[in-house]
């Protein structure tokens, strides 16, 4: 037997209580002049009865209270808490995603003739949404981060505003009210052909791995491990310039050359960004306390559901030990080896200089209008088909003649591989599976 607080109400003629609600005391109490009250204002006593273990349930745990001027309802849940990241899905194959819209915010203040308005405007942060058939919800919808039916049922901690809106508004808005997938094959083709028109790779197996990991950096939630982008290769070999391409293809891309590790994890955990992070060889100056700070979140930030703690002050200034998401893509460049350690959490590429003159001069940018569709197709994509992609994995992992950390690291490869191969684009597998067997043998060498 255990003991159950049952649930409780207040008094509205006489602000008093709690109550067990529908009780005689309430009927009683609230039948009688407030002379009679004898009850203290919002007493916080709690009534408790004896019941069975299969009596629990969400509302047999139902606690009222005030806090200054607020009356406050507590009830223990019956699962745990879902936070809703920049990329989420959820059991019922509900798919949400974090876009930042530019919003013009209208603020009245005043009544009467006193009325006032101002405006404000930012890249607001929404979840575009992508509900199951059978969702008494509206299929498709985008909703402020903010927004009740967000707020009541997830834990959320994204930025509500920044700086840059990767997703085109036009493309989402007609998205919202179309009823069609996304061909898979048409995003596939373009991002290769965008690759090819900026990047010269050293062999043909390249070119996939490169596409497949920037594809998947809207996917990344789904898997327990994303590995980090490593280019490495001598003055001019193109390592900033994938960088640069990355940057304009990537979910939520951060490239910075300095960049403090309190930043990086604050901004993972509220955007969920890829950070590309050139000029890495500090990472090798012990003295350096800015890079080795940055290093300590690398080692970890590969694996999913690991965090940074850091004291945070309160509106009472007291401080709350607070944990940020380490867990993101990350692509760096450097001209030197690192460290062992750190390697191990990356796929390397050995970038050369482009042969080709008309590659080797042709710089990437926002002016090409590939980079913009690019992006709205991976939106898409994962709003589309992330719940297949995710059932794939365990396929996918098959697929590996690999174990142990090389198994995990290449997982989300492969199974970008096999769904893009299901969907009409040939040879992905085999081509990662040579990608895999060529780090393997340098691994070991």
């Amino acid at each position: 037997m255990l003991t159950k607080p049952i649930e409780q109400t207040y008094c509205t003629k006489h602000e008093c209580g709690p109550f067990n609600k529908d009780s005689e005391l309430q009927k009683e109490h609230e039948s009688s002049s407030k002379e009679e009250c004898k009850l203290e204002k919002y007493n916080p006593k709690i009534h408790n009865e004896k019941y069975s273990d299969s009596e629990i349930n969400s509302e047999s745990h139902v606690f009222y209270f005030t806090e200054g001027d607020k009356q406050i309802t507590q009830n223990i849940l019956d699962q745990k808490i879902q936070t809703l990241r920049p990329q989420t899905l959820l059991p019922d194959g509900t798919k949400l995603i974090l876009a930042y819209l530019p919003t013009r915010q209208e603020i009245i203040k005043g009544t009467g003739e006193k009325i006032t308005k101002s405006y404000s405007y930012a890249n607001s942060a929404y979840f575009v949404i992508s509900r199951p058939k059978n969702s008494d919800l509206p299929q498709r919808e985008i909703l402020p981060y903010n927004n009740e039916s967000l707020t009541k049922n997830f834990r959320l901690n994204v930025l509500s505003e920044w700086n840059d809106t990767r997703w085109s508004v036009t493309d989402v808005k007609k998205w919202e009210f179309e009823d069609t997938k996304t061909d898979p094959k048409i995003l596939y083709n373009l991002i290769d052909k965008t690759t090819r028109k900026y990047l010269e790779f050293a062999s043909e197996s390249e070119y996939p791995k490169f596409n497949l990991w920037n594809i998947g950096t809207y996917f990344f939630e789904l898997f327990d491990v994303f590995p980090y982008n490593d280019y490495t290769g001598t003055k001019r070999a193109g390592k900033t310039k994938s960088l640069e391409f990355q940057k304009l293809v990537c979910f939520n891309s951060v490239m910075s050359a300095d960049i403090t590790s309190s930043a990086t994890f604050r901004i993972i955990e509220g955007i969920g960004s890829t950070m590309l992070l050139d000029e890495t060889e500090s990472f090798k100056d012990k003295k350096n306390d800015q890079a080795q700070a940055l290093r300590n979140i690398l080692m970890q930030g590969f694996i999913k559901d690991q965090f940074a703690v850091r004291n945070e002050a309160s509106k009472d200034r007291n401080f709350t030990p607070t944990q940020f998401n380490l867990y993101s893509p990350k692509s760096m460049a450097h001209i030197n080896a690192f460290d062992d350690v750190l390697e191990e959490r990356c796929i390397q590429q050995v970038n050369q200089r482009a042969l080709d003159e008309k590659i080797r001069n042709t710089w990437p940018t926002e002016q090409d209008k590939s980079f913009q569709e690019i992006k709205n197709l991976c939106y898409r994509l994962f709003l589309d088909y992330a719940d297949e992609i995710n059932i794939l994995k365990d396929e996918a992992k098959r697929l590996l003649s690999v174990n142990s950390r090389e198994l995990q690291l290449w997982t989300p490869i492969i199974t970008m591989a096999l769904f893009f191969q299901k969907h009409g684009v040939p040879n992905l597998t085999s081509a990662i599976q040579i990608s895999v067997s060529d780090s393997s043998q340098n691994r070991q060498i």
